[in-house]
This record gives C-alpha cells, sequence and structure tokens, in this order.
C-alpha cells in the first residue's frame, strides 16, 4: 500500500509541475507567433530593438539555468520551484500591461528568472519521487509537455491575437501559475542536497553580460553596420568578459558551470547537440512566422496553424521515447531524432 501511495503521489507531482512547465514553454512559442502585432503596438522602436523581448529572455534563461538549478539543491526544490512560479506569474502580468517597449523587456528579463527557477527545480522534484528504472519514462512525459505547449503556442497565440489582443498571451499564464500553487502547495514534498554550495555569484553576471555583448553586435550588426565601432565594441567586450567567466569557473571553489563535467564526452557532445538544435528550433519557428506572415502574406492564424505540427508530433513522440530510452539507451533515439530534424530543414 505503501508503494502504491508513494507511486501516486510522484505522478501527482509530475502533473502539477507540467503546470508550470507548460506555461513558460507555452509562453515563448506565443511570443514568436504574437511578434508581429508587438511590433505594431510598438510601432516607434526598430524590430531589432524590439527583438530583446525575445533576446533577453534567452539570455537570462540560459545564464541562470544551471545556478538556479544548483540553488535549488542547496536551499531546497518545493522553495525555488514555488517561488519561480510566482515571479513567472506576476512578470507575466507585467509583461501583458506593459505600456512600453523598455517595460516589455524588462519584465520578459524578470520573467525568465522565474522560468529558469521553476524549469530545473521541477525536473529535480519529479526525478526524487521516481525509482531509477522509471526516471526515463517521467522525463519524457516531462518533455512533452514541453513540446506540447511548444505546438500550442502558434495556434493558441494566433487566435488570442486575432480575437483579442497579443497581451492576452501573457496573461494566460496568471491561471496556469494559481493552479500550480493551488493543487502543489500541499502535495509536493521538500527535497535538497545538504552537502550542495551555492554556486559563484559574480559568474552568473559575467556570463549574462559576456553573452549580452555579443548578441548585442550581432542583432545590432544590420543597424549600425559590421565595421561601427558600437559593433566592434560589442563583439570587444564580449570576447573579454566570456574568457574572465571561464577562467573564474575554472578557480573558483564553486563555479556557476562546474567544468569538470565537460571532461565526459558524453556530456560534451549532448550539450553541443543540445544546443545546435536549440539554435535551429528557435530560429526556424520566428522566422517562419515572419516569412508566412511577412513575405507569403498569410495571417496570423493561418501562420500558427502551418507551425503547429512540428512541435505536435514532437508533444506525441516524447513520451515514447522516453520508455524506449528506458530500453535501449539514449544515444540511438538521439543520433536518429537529429539526423531527421536535420533532413526535414533541408
Amino acid at each position: 500500500m505503501r508503494r502504491q501511495a508513494d507511486t501516486a503521489r510522484a505522478w501527482k507531482i509530475l502533473a502539477i509541475t507540467s503546470f508550470a512547465v507548460f506555461a513558460s514553454a507555452l509562453d515563448t512559442t506565443i511570443l514568436y507567433v504574437a511578434f508581429p502585432d508587438i511590433q505594431k503596438t510598438f510601432s516607434d522602436v526598430s524590430r531589432a530593438d524590439l527583438s530583446w523581448a525575445i533576446n533577453a529572455y534567452t539570455i537570462v534563461f540560459a545564464a541562470l539555468l544551471v545556478p538556479a538549478g544548483r540553488i535549488a539543491d542547496r536551499l531546497g526544490r518545493r522553495a525555488v520551484f514555488f517561488g519561480g512560479v510566482v515571479v513567472f506569474t506576476v512578470s507575466s502580468a507585467l509583461a501583458g500591461a506593459a505600456p512600453s517597449a523598455d517595460l516589455l523587456i524588462a519584465a520578459r528579463v524578470v520573467q525568465a528568472a522565474g522560468a529558469a527557477a521553476l524549469l530545473p527545480s521541477s525536473l529535480a522534484l519529479v526525478l526524487s519521487e521516481f525509482p531509477p528504472e522509471k526516471r526515463s519514462t517521467a522525463v519524457g512525459i516531462w518533455g512533452a509537455v514541453g513540446a506540447l505547449a511548444a505546438a500550442a503556442g502558434p495556434t493558441l497565440g494566433a487566435l488570442i491575437i486575432e480575437t483579442v489582443s497579443w497581451r492576452l498571451a501573457f496573461f494566460v499564464n496568471l491561471p496556469i501559475g494559481a493552479l500550480t500553487i493551488i493543487l502543489g502547495y500541499r502535495v509536493v514534498r521538500e527535497s535538497r542536497e545538504p552537502e550542495a554550495r551555492t554556486p559563484d555569484l559574480l559568474g552568473v553576471p559575467l556570463l549574462i553580460a559576456g553573452v549580452a555583448a555579443l548578441a548585442l553586435g550581432i542583432v545590432q550588426s544590420d543597424r549600425w553596420g559590421w565595421g561601427d565601432s558600437r559593433t566592434l565594441a560589442a563583439f570587444a567586450a564580449g570576447a573579454v568578459i566570456l574568457p574572465l567567466f571561464v577562467f573564474r569557473s575554472a578557480t573558483y571553489h564553486s563555479p556557476a558551470l562546474d567544468l569538470s563535467l565537460f571532461r565526459s564526452n558524453n556530456y560534451r557532445m549532448a550539450n553541443l547537440a543540445t544546443a545546435s538544435f536549440g539554435i535551429a528550433f528557435s530560429a526556424m519557428f520566428l522566422g517562419s512566422v515572419l516569412f508566412l506572415n511577412n513575405v507569403w502574406g498569410y495571417s496570423i492564424l493561418e501562420s500558427g496553424l502551418l507551425i503547429a505540427p512540428g512541435p505536435l508530433i514532437a508533444a506525441v513522440v516524447a513520451a515514447a521515447a522516453g520508455r524506449a530510452a528506458d530500453r535501449i539507451g539514449h544515444r540511438p533515439l538521439l543520433v536518429t531524432g537529429g539526423l531527421i530534424f536535420a533532413a526535414g530543414n533541408i
């Protein structure tokens, strides 16, 4: 009976944490579809400047993801998870109500911090409840939720924009966040690693600043010109700050990013594959929306419907892939999936 109760609790926690995962993934793909309408609202802002509503979120989220996971191990995964949900939900409301592009971008930065807190802590909470032989299945379902949100984002976002406003694309996170807190507050148990150390608090801003400087040079190069002093200064800043981050991570006793992990060939290759896929997937998503809307003249709703099948199929396949990984391992699935994705983009 005890084992059955533990199993039931594990599936409940997976379902509850999935609400927050769904909201964070949904928010990203909705914004891709909403971007043309956001441009119309803030017509006095250039596309390059407004793109920081996406770029700033991505940079902050990526830089905080690993440190947030380690902080959750030390302070408590439940506490960090619910804190992340609250921050993400409140900042979603601020983004939806933003009267200017600057405030929208600022709200997106805070939103990224909330997402970075809730995602790794949610997965850690799930893994702590499932036995080892069931963890790949649980991770597959957890990933399927994100893929389902990515699939729903374009269509749901298009419907919202066509019928109401792009602002509602942010406000939809409010009931999801509230439901996650109400359902999960008594069910989710606290777990932590007593020996976990607080990550380097100087390394995190160094990483954010270095990546932001490189992104600034790339994003603004079309407006400033590749040979402009401002573009060159941005690239130079990134070229100086990122090596400082690497040096800090290599010498500090509790670095923001543990470089020793990269000694593992599997870890290096898995991260390279994940980064390559993330770049390609994000570029495909936003590029497809802008191309369908601005070049081929499709409506936002039509554009959303046309790009939805890809992530929808990913959502369907993810759970089955998790079960297959329990049986045959991860490498065959990673290689096969990568080749299929590459072939589909030819």
